[in-house]
């Protein structure tokens, strides 16, 4: 009876082990070759036109991780990826306010920092606040996942000025789904959705 018990106990932690450890996720580990193709919509973008910091423009983007680095692949063409990028949202180049890990459910983050108001070289100080609400079953054009799902809220003077949902998963070394919506004085968008994984064995 004893024994019974035991293995039944034994049964019971190495569940509750499992569930815990499949509420956090590590940071990803890149393999040479593995490549994205992400469809970007982003609509009454008002922000930067040109340069690193520019919004992908709309439609598909293929993305490799060749000679550790990111690059967007269009045919013969090669163009790596600035970690400063939006593209940065959605790969772990290098750690932002939105994918900081290690991701656990439950989890809240709030920071602050200064950025440019656009059209000026006025600083403007805002909040970041950061949840992961839990996970949640994802089906993007790729297929379906099992994601973190995180929520992004920017404040701008005591109002919001942005809002960022999106689904991270460990098994695509990615965000799935993403939509940012400004909130205050535009009314931006930028959509992404993953359309394919390739990954490397």
């Amino acid at each position: 009876m004893k024994k019974v018990q035991l293995f039944l106990l034994s049964g019971v932690f190495l569940i509750s082990v499992f569930e815990v450890f499949g509420q956090e996720a590590q940071a990803p580990v890149y393999k040479e070759g593995e490549c994205w193709v992400f469809r970007s919509v982003g609509k009454n973008y008002q922000g930067y036109v040109s340069g690193v910091l520019a919004l992908p423009v709309n439609g598909d983007h293929n993305i490799c991780f060749l000679g550790r680095k990111f690059l967007e692949v269009d045919g013969a063409t090669k163009s790596e990826l600035s970690t400063a990028s939006p593209w940065n949202n959605i790969l772990y180049m290098r750690e932002t306010r939105f994918l900081k890990f290690p991701l656990i459910v439950g989890q809240k983050r709030t920071e602050e920092f200064k950025t440019r108001v656009r059209g000026t070289n006025r600083l403007q100080r805002r909040t970041s606040e950061s949840s992961i609400l839990g996970i949640e079953d994802i089906t993007s054009s790729a297929g379906a996942y099992q994601t973190f799902k995180i929520e992004t809220n920017e404040w701008c003077g005591g109002q919001s000025c942005g809002r960022w949902t999106y689904f991270y998963s460990p098994q695509t070394k990615s965000v799935v789904k993403y939509n940012y919506e400004a909130t205050l004085g535009s009314t931006a968008t930028w959509e992404v959705d993953l359309i394919k994984f390739s990954p490397v064995q």
